[in-house]
């Protein structure tokens, strides 16, 4: 761990995990960890007050680092993650409003075609703002 974050014994004390497992766990050298489980990750993102599903999209999605505080991309991963949080529940409502519908009419293959769809709503959105943006300086020069 890096001087300016948590110790390792605030973050046992957080987390509720023996001081030596959580060493174990963040070694710093990747061939002498140990093995997290799931339950134990839990408990030191909760600990360090990030979010469970931020975490897992933030790996997903960002391969560098420098993107991940990039200025331009601040509110990305949050949009993703508001997005993915509720989708899975507000589609299991709209499937249940649906007569004659027993959910075997759900193909995988439609993930691309979703994907595409909001990727095209989200560069007409930052597109437009553009636009406007463009527009409203033009005036005011």
């Amino acid at each position: 761990m890096r001087a300016d974050t948590v110790s390792i014994r605030c973050l046992s004390t957080r987390a509720g995990i023996n001081k030596s497992r959580i060493g174990k766990l963040l070694h710093r050298d990747p061939k002498r960890r140990s093995s997290i489980s799931f339950d134990e990750l839990q408990r030191i993102l909760a600990a360090l007050d990030i979010d469970l599903l931020e975490a897992i999209i933030c790996v997903e999605t960002v391969q560098d680092l420098d993107l991940l505080y990039s200025a331009r991309y601040a509110t990305l991963i949050p949009m993703l993650c508001a997005m993915f949080r509720e989708l899975p529940m507000h589609l299991i409502a709209a499937l249940e409003e649906v007569d004659g519908v027993d959910g075997t009419e759900v193909r995988p293959e439609w993930a691309g075609v979703l994907q595409r769809s909001v990727i095209q709503r989200i560069i007409k959105g930052m597109s437009d703002t553009a636009l406007r943006r463009a527009t409203l300086a033009e005036l005011q020069e």
